[in-house]
């Protein structure tokens, strides 16, 4: 690991790291330069942004999370599901929560007589926008509920799915 430096002309951070005798200088973006880019972005009304080679995080949600608060005009109070689509579902179903803080979860689907009937996400996560995808081909066609777990709330969403023929 090297010690990271934040330029406050550029607002941009950079290290320098030895590789074969040479010194070199790597300049990047991370949550709060772009935080600052995306202000200024909302402060002069421009039309958005463009962002290159965004999931190459590989799972992690930091990039995603400063995007979506910087842009979104809803922003959550509590943990719960934002939403679930397509409406309604033929195969694979995504959905979108929000934690107001880290926290363990479980994120389960329910038959609408409240048999549990798979878990689409457990464990620990960070606080912020997250969104998981199922795969509800095989599944009988009818509603379900989206049931996620997290700290002491509990928020529910139902799911139409629709089996394709």
């Amino acid at each position: 690991s090297h010690p990271q430096t934040f330029d406050e002309a550029t607002l941009v951070p950079w290290t320098s790291y030895l590789s074969s005798a040479n010194w070199r200088q790597l300049w990047y973006d991370d949550t709060r330069s772009l935080g600052l880019k995306y202000e200024l972005v909302a402060s002069k009304n421009m039309g958005g942004i463009g962002i290159w080679a965004l999931s190459y995080e590989d799972g992690d949600q930091e990039m995603w999370n400063t995007i979506i608060s910087s842009f979104s005009e809803y922003q959550p109070s509590e943990n719960e599901i934002l939403k679930v689509y397509p409406v309604p579902v033929r195969d694979k179903a995504v959905i979108e929560f929000y934690l107001e803080q880290s926290s363990v979860i479980n994120l389960s689907l329910y038959s609408n007589f409240g048999r549990k009937i798979s878990t689409i996400a457990s464990g620990e996560l960070a606080e912020g926008f997250h969104s998981r995808e199922f795969d509800m081909t095989g599944y009988a066609s009818g509603a379900y509920i989206c049931v996620l777990q997290a700290g002491n709330n509990t928020s529910t969403r139902q799911v139409i799915y629709i089996r394709q023929q």
